[in-house]
């Protein structure tokens, strides 16, 4: 199997270090937006943030889709990327995904709403002054996850 890599911007590095200090020691996520930039290469732009209506738990958040779907829309509407993926922090534990997170990600590429056949998981922590994070691929024609890389 190639090496598949990803590239996160300075500007979603910094707003994953905002919002990750913002709800400390709660699991929190989102939806990536992202570019593919070649055969297996992946630039991740934006990220969607949690907002007040969502709940947070040590190990779980739920969404508030309404607020998704508008972030989706503008990004589709400008131009500027698509859905790519999902992201969630894992502020106590690995950054291994769980078997719920796997069966979640499956089920998205499953899913005909979606209409992906991949998606990127991206798992982030936040430690003392550091950003931790590890990518990985999910497509339908693979039946297994790929570490993802990042770009050098």
């Amino acid at each position: 199997m190639p090496r598949i890599e990803f590239i996160l911007t300075d500007e979603v590095k910094n707003k994953l270090i905002n919002v990750l200090n913002e709800y400390d020691d709660v699991e929190i996520g989102g939806i990536l937006v992202g570019i593919k930039e070649g055969e297996n290469l992946f630039k991740i732009v934006d990220l969607s943030i949690p907002d007040k209506k969502q709940k947070f738990f040590r190990i779980k958040f739920s969404r508030e889709k309404k607020s998704i779907k508008k972030f989706l829309k503008n990004h589709y509407k400008n131009d500027t990327g698509r859905y790519i993926g999902e992201w969630h922090s894992h502020p106590t534990f690995s950054l291994n995904p769980s078997h719920i997170d796997i069966n979640t990600m499956v089920g998205i590429i499953n899913d005909k709403n979606y209409g992906v056949t991949f998606a990127v998981l991206l798992i982030v922590q936040r430690t003392n002054e550091d950003l931790n994070y590890k990518g990985y691929f999910f497509h339908q024609d693979l039946d297994r996850v790929i570490v993802m890389s990042e770009k050098d």
